[in-house]
């Protein structure tokens, strides 16, 4: 895929949470429904909009080699971002 804007940087996979009703106490464990996972970092969020608009774009950067990297590169492809360059680390 020739690309026209290639977005280098930070590559991450957000792990959030949904509404709690209130901040835990030290040592307390509180429930949340849903942990959603996202993609972050500015490299992905930029490559992102900018595959949004139509641009051709690719992203550079490293992820481990485990299942948050490989949600990181699935979601980019899913959006239209060409993830060849991502180097995937070994034992990160």
């Amino acid at each position: 895929m020739a690309i026209d804007c290639l977005s280098a940087g930070i590559l991450v996979a957000d792990h959030l949470c949904s509404p709690i009703d209130k901040m835990p106490e030290a040592g307390e464990l509180v429930l949340a429904d849903e942990l959603p996972l996202a993609i972050g970092g500015c490299a992905a969020n930029a490559a992102i909009d900018l595959a949004r608009l139509g641009v051709s774009v690719g992203a550079v950067g490293c992820v481990g080699s485990d299942a948050f990297g490989e949600f990181i590169i699935a979601t980019l492809e899913e959006q239209g971002v060409d993830a060849t360059a991502v180097k995937r680390q070994p034992g990160v």
